[in-house]
């Protein structure tokens, strides 16, 4: 938690003149897993298993205006992301995960199906240097902006969470592992970040945003796993700011 109190007290210095604002920003965020091609039989065995997920993120955001177009901020907050497996037409005795037993239930069912969710979660925050792109075809209360920067997140809890459908595994459908989730996945999370937004000023000091985001990761998510899995994860970017 060093980092973050670091970066707290270095966004209260940038803050200390100026016009200053803070909001909270929520992010539905599709998480596309993309897996490395080596070794090539492995790889292309995942690629049949893995689906699109959706997680939230949310953020305080700490924002300093440079001058009317130009502005940074800080945005501490949650960030996860999923990986997620499905597996179909499975078979007694199959194995769904290396932490649970082999498939004993004998009920009849069309199809047995079981979902695996490897779930990891983050906190951390985003760094962005914003500009407001001037423009006559928006209405006066209306801005559209743009920003860039990087994102630093620090994985703090993992789980998977196997839920099975047609069949029980222990007399259960649905499973939370904590211990071993069976991939070894990488404590930190590097992002490069861009935005854009349009926001609206609804009262003299409240402007809510809608945007987008995309978050293009400098590393995998996880590590010494073969093949590497990286989860890709653009954005929706919602939020309200109060100006100080």
């Amino acid at each position: 938690m060093k980092w973050s109190i670091i970066s707290l007290l270095l966004l209260n210095s940038l803050l200390s003149a100026g016009q200053n604002s803070i909001g909270l920003i929520a992010e539905p965020t599709l998480n596309i897993t993309n897996i490395d091609t080596e070794p090539k039989a492995i790889a292309d065995s995942l690629k049949s298993l893995k689906t699109h997920d959706y997680t939230l993120s949310i953020g305080i955001e700490l924002r300093k205006n440079i001058d009317r177009y130009q502005s940074i901020s800080i945005i501490p907050g949650y960030h996860q992301t999923n990986i997620i497996t499905e597996f179909k037409n499975l078979q007694f005795l199959d194995v769904i995960h290396p932490q649970l037993p082999e498939i004993r239930d004998l009920a009849f069912a069309a199809n047995k199906q079981a979902k695996v969710r490897y779930r990891h979660q983050y906190l951390g925050a985003q760094f962005l240097y914003n500009r407001m792109i001037k423009t006559s075809r928006l209405p006066p209360k209306m801005s559209f902006n743009i920003g860039g920067g990087f994102g630093i997140f620090l994985l703090f809890s993992q789980d998977v969470k196997v839920t099975t459908e047609g069949f029980s595994v222990q007399g259960k459908y649905k499973h939370i592992i904590k211990n071993d989730i069976g991939i070894a996945s990488k404590k930190l999370l590097l992002q490069a970040l861009i935005t854009a937004d349009y926001t609206y000023e609804i009262l003299p000091n409240i402007e809510v945003l809608a945007g987008l985001k995309v978050m293009l990761p400098f590393t995998s998510t996880t590590s010494t796993y073969r093949p590497t899995m990286t989860v890709w994860s653009p954005a929706l970017r919602l939020g309200v700011r109060r100006i100080l």
